[in-house]
Formats: structure tokens, C-alpha cells, sequence
């Protein structure tokens, strides 16, 4: 159970943010992910699990269902008040809170579906679950809003969120 408590006290337990887990099946994509951000699909909630900090069940929970993804967990966190603004602006929108942290315009898969870029300060690091061993990402900052947010937040209420992409 030590490994839980070790994950545990990596993950944090700072209750200016929300904590979303994601695991992959090599160091060499976790590291990229904290240095580059994390892709994911439509809403950041399709890729990652949403958990309590402070509830060590649920993130023991999660780390065994999703352990078939890979042995290194990425705990990503972002701060609520970011969410709360951007959730309140896009209130009767189709539009979710983390399209509009894409540090990129997002580009379409081979499904047709978009694909986002969280950037890289959003990423606390990865978790190792065999060996214990935590890699700190040096530029996490999960409360900072980058201007570029702004941007798509205007072009989604403007509706042309999607003009331009293929």
C-alpha cells in the first residue's frame, strides 16, 4: 500500500485545482507529453480520469483499471477557478471547458474528431507504478491562463472555432 501513499503525496493534495490521471506505455511518450502537452480527443475528460486527491480508494481504483494503458501515470491539474470561468463563459455552448485550453488550434484525427493540445504546465509529471519513481515537471504552473485561451474562447463564441482546420 506504500506505492498508493508514494502516488498519493505526488499527486498533492492542493484543493486550488482538479486532478485528472492519463497513463501510457513509455517513459519516452511520458516525458514527451510534460515537455510538449497532452493530445486528447474532443474533452479532456474522454482521455483521463478525474480524481480526488485526498481519496486514496479512488486513486488506487483507477490505477489498477487503467493499467492495461501503461505502467507510467501522468497526473495532470488544473486550477478550478480556470474551469469554473471558462465552464460559466460557455454556458449554452456545445463548447467544453477544455477545448478552450488548447495551446494549439486544434486539427481533425482520421475519424473526423478534433484533436486538442493542453499545454505543458498542466502537467504535474508521471508516476512510474512499478519502481515508485516520480518525475516532476519544472515548468507546472496549474493556475496560469495563457492569453492564447482568450483567443479561442472568442472564436468559439463567435463561431468560428473551427473555421480554417483540416
Amino acid at each position: 500500500m506504500s506505492g498508493a501513499l508514494d502516488f498519493q503525496a505526488f499527486i498533492g493534495n492542493d484543493e486550488r485545482v482538479h486532478v485528472f490521471l492519463h497513463n501510457t506505455p513509455t517513459e519516452e511518450l511520458a516525458a514527451r507529453i510534460v515537455s510538449e502537452g497532452f493530445r486528447f480527443v474532443n474533452h479532456l475528460n474522454y482521455s483521463c480520469d478525474q480524481v480526488s486527491p485526498g481519496d486514496l480508494v479512488q486513486i488506487r481504483y483507477f490505477t489498477i483499471l487503467r493499467r492495461s494503458y501503461g505502467p507510467f501515470t501522468l497526473v495532470i491539474c488544473i486550477g478550478k477557478d480556470l474551469i469554473d470561468d471558462y465552464s460559466r463563459r460557455l454556458q449554452g455552448t456545445s463548447y467544453h471547458f477544455s477545448e478552450v485550453m488548447t495551446a494549439r488550434q486544434p486539427i481533425f484525427n482520421d475519424d473526423g474528431e478534433p484533436v486538442y493540445t493542453l499545454p505543458p504546465h498542466f502537467i504535474r509529471g508521471y508516476y512510474h507504478q512499478p519502481t515508485g519513481r516520480c518525475v516532476f515537471n519544472p515548468s507546472f504552473d496549474p493556475l496560469l491562463a495563457i492569453p492564447v485561451f482568450e483567443k479561442n474562447l472568442k472564436k468559439m463564441l463567435q463561431g468560428k472555432w473551427f473555421s480554417g482546420i483540416t
